[in-house]
């Protein structure tokens, strides 16, 4: 894997698909962004920080191309 050292680092024009992880909560990603990058043919998915980092997991595992982008989680109170 790419980050034990054993492969290159993923090229972000081979994307299959971006996870975003916005938080404790899952807040939708504006659709000006979403659309350029469907359009792309890049699927991108938002969804809380702890489901960004499972989906993350599970997709890696199978080989896919995917990259994640991941917000903090803020203490929950």
């Amino acid at each position: 894997a790419f980050l034990d050292g054993d492969s290159a680092a993923p090229d972000p024009e081979q994307t299959e698909v971006i996870i975003v992880g916005t938080g404790n909560q899952h807040n939708l990603l504006p659709s000006h962004i979403t659309a350029e990058l469907q359009t792309s043919g890049i699927g991108i998915e938002a969804m809380s920080t702890r489901a960004a980092a499972r989906t993350y997991n599970i997709l890696m595992a199978e080989g896919r191309r995917v990259i994640a982008a991941l917000l903090p989680l803020e203490p929950i109170k």
